[in-house]
């Protein structure tokens, strides 16, 4: 367990994102943001990482898109507005959308994270918002299979995916 005050500074990482997508009309649930449209869900989650410490933590950025024609077809069972990052159709870490192209991870301690705060909310604002909208709709996640890629998912879910939403399109 994190220290309170390290607590916090991760806190304030998230709630500074919260301002940002707040008036894109996200809601809020822990550390995870999401928005519905034309019954899919964008998702943005901060994820912990296992190296966290009492002293420090490190945390990423996910983003994933949920099919709800996807999730019915798939279970039934389960219900769009509970579903998390890690059972979406579509799903990427924040630092695959940079010029890098490469993993990114950040870690907080004690000390005031202004620069983390600042740049994590603002490649939310400039990069994961506009990939998500890009892949909202079922058309989109089509679209991208399509193309062969299908960030997130095997080869063999990308092509069922992709067969079970064609069907229905």
């Amino acid at each position: 367990m994190a220290h309170p005050d390290v607590e916090a500074q991760f806190k304030d990482a998230v709630n500074a994102t919260w301002v940002v997508l707040k008036d894109a009309g996200y809601t809020k649930r822990g550390t995870s943001f999401r928005i519905e449209s034309d019954g899919n869900i964008q998702i943005i989650d901060f994820q912990r990482s296992s190296d966290s410490s009492a002293s420090a933590i490190k945390f990423t950025v996910n983003l994933g898109v949920i099919s709800g024609e996807l999730l019915r077809k798939w279970d039934p069972e389960k219900v769009l507005s509970k579903e998390g990052v890690w059972g979406a159709h579509l799903r990427e870490r924040i630092g695959a959308l940079t010029p890098a192209k490469e993993d990114r991870w950040w870690t907080v301690s004690s000390f005031p994270v202004a620069n983390i705060k600042e740049e994590v909310a603002n490649l939310i604002a400039t990069l994961a918002v506009p990939f998500l909208r890009q892949h909202a709709h079922d058309s989109d996640l089509i679209a991208l299979w399509q193309t062969g890629r299908s960030p997130g998912l095997t080869e063999n879910q990308r092509v069922r995916n992709l067969a079970l939403l064609s069907e229905t399109s």
